[in-house]
């Protein structure tokens, strides 16, 4: 089993095998996040900001999933978190993976964390 580190913080990764991706590669991710706190919110977006600048967030599972189904075109990975109000990220990950397969686009990348 392969395990690998990533923290939020300011503090540097302990395992010396640790990289964080760079380049190319991941400059033109387009990130939709979703967190309702707003902690949460400015520590991912703290991370993610060192490798795209094309990060959207929103406070729910239900405005995300407006927004993504406003412009799924837009959007590459969709970061949700587990617990929020008006729509989780579990339920939210359900109708965006419903509105895909009715309308015909092709499945973004999601993650919903507890």
């Amino acid at each position: 089993m392969h395990n690998e580190s990533f923290s939020l913080l300011d503090e540097p990764c302990c395992n010396a095998a640790c990289k964080e991706p760079t380049g190319p590669k991941y400059e033109n991710v387009k990130i939709l996040m979703a967190d309702d706190e707003e902690f949460i919110r400015s520590a991912h977006i703290k991370q993610l900001s060192k490798f795209t600048s094309h990060i959207a967030t929103c406070n729910d599972g239900l405005q995300a999933l407006n927004l993504y189904k406003e412009k799924p075109q837009e959007f590459d990975l969709v970061i949700l978190d587990g617990y929020m109000p008006h729509l989780d990220g579990i339920n939210a990950v359900r109708e965006i993976r419903r509105f895909e397969e009715t309308e015909h686009h092709l499945p973004a990348k999601l993650m919903s964390m507890v």
